[in-house]
């Protein structure tokens, strides 16, 4: 697991303004080392005073920075890093000295200096201002000969999730999003499929819809799933070192190695889930303002789903059909509108603050 640096709060007013090449930045009095023909910093401070969190993998060597709502990941000895999930390549890489991760002082000037960036709390705005989030896949879990959990009087998992899944993939399309469903019908769709459809239409989230049981029966409430940290990602990217890696140009890749690209899945996978969270995260304080109904929270999962998909993912539990009272609940067209419009809310806040983001970048 990686070891996390979570570095001290520091209020900083970061001024970059067109023609003033001699602002200076909070990085400044930071002593500089002269290393390979390069002025290098310290990490761990330039994170400190710019309320950047560090966590850093002494095994692996992969350091991710993030400051929301950006995340950037990097190995040391490797000159170029992911930022936002998209290949940035800079002179020189970041090395070890005496245990210590540095990296070159035009990296921070840069590139580091992306995630100190301010982003407005402007008003609200319609979603189609450009935003990286343009394909969604929403997924109806179980189907056909797999009815999934079943109440005691009869509901079908099966049927409540396709349900939902309708209603969600009507709202995000009526948000201008391309919308695509691994099913729309009672049908039988194996997980590898699920998955390969989705790596496939290339989506930028894959949102899996599920209705929860348990023994039980006084369990109730809505909970999302992300893929667990107990899942090493430095293997899924020796898995999928020879697929083509989203938002990185194939010319940029033309002869690299096997190696390289497994590094960069790697960091594809790390970042997937940090988004993961972040999404989860909303869409749960979304639902929870929209349902009068118990959050038990964002969770990690080892699920099908969320392992085999190379885009930021959740597996949402929209209530549990062993509670008596929620069976009621999700039997009702009016309750399961309302499940979806949280949902939908939620992944609109996600998305509007990434657009703040890329517009004031």
């Amino acid at each position: 697991m990686p070891q996390k640096h979570l570095v001290a709060i520091v209020s900083v007013c970061c001024l970059i303004a067109a023609g003033c090449a001699t602002t200076r930045l909070p990085t400044d009095n930071i002593p500089r080392y002269a290393l390979y023909g390069t002025n290098y910093l310290p990490l761990v401070p330039v994170c400190d005073v710019q309320n950047i969190n560090l966590e850093y993998d002494p095994f692996t060597q992969v350091v991710l920075l993030s400051k929301k709502p950006h995340r950037l990941a990097l190995r040391v000895g490797d000159a170029f890093a992911l930022i936002d999930g998209k290949l940035h390549y800079f002179n020189h890489p970041a090395v070890l000295r005496d245990g210590t991760v540095m990296i070159p002082e035009s990296f921070n000037r840069e590139i580091v200096q992306r995630l100190v960036s301010k982003v407005s709390p402007a008003a609200p705005v319609k979603i189609m201002q450009p935003s990286r989030i343009k394909r969604i896949v929403i997924d109806a879990g179980h189907g056909g000969k797999d009815p999934g959990a079943i109440s005691a009087s009869g509901l079908r998992e099966k049927t409540v999730n396709l349900d939902v899944a309708k209603r969600l993939a009507k709202l995000l399309k009526d948000e201008g999003f391309s919308v695509f469903m691994t099913r729309s019908t009672d049908t039988f769709v194996p997980l590898s499929v699920r998955t390969a459809m989705a790596n496939s239409f290339k989506a930028d989230l894959f949102i899996s819809i599920h209705s929860n049981a348990n023994r039980v029966r006084s369990m109730h409430g809505f909970e999302v799933y992300y893929v667990s940290p107990t899942v090493n990602d430095t293997e899924r990217g020796i898995a999928s070192a020879n697929k083509e890696i989203p938002s990185v140009k194939a010319a940029e890749l033309a002869g690299a190695s096997v190696k390289l690209k497994a590094t960069l899945w790697d960091m594809v996978y790390t970042h997937n889930r940090g988004e993961s969270i972040q999404l989860g995260r909303s869409i749960c304080r979304a639902v929870g303002g929209t349902l009068d109904n118990q959050i038990l929270g964002l969770k990690g999962a080892r699920y099908y789903v969320l392992r085999g998909t190379d885009m930021p993912a959740l597996l949402i539990e929209v209530g549990f059909l062993s509670n008596t009272g929620e069976e009621r609940l999700l039997g009702e067209a009016m309750y399961r509108q309302r499940i979806a419009q949280g949902i939908n809310e939620g992944i609109l806040r996600y998305v509007r603050e990434l657009a703040f983001a890329e517009k004031d970048n």
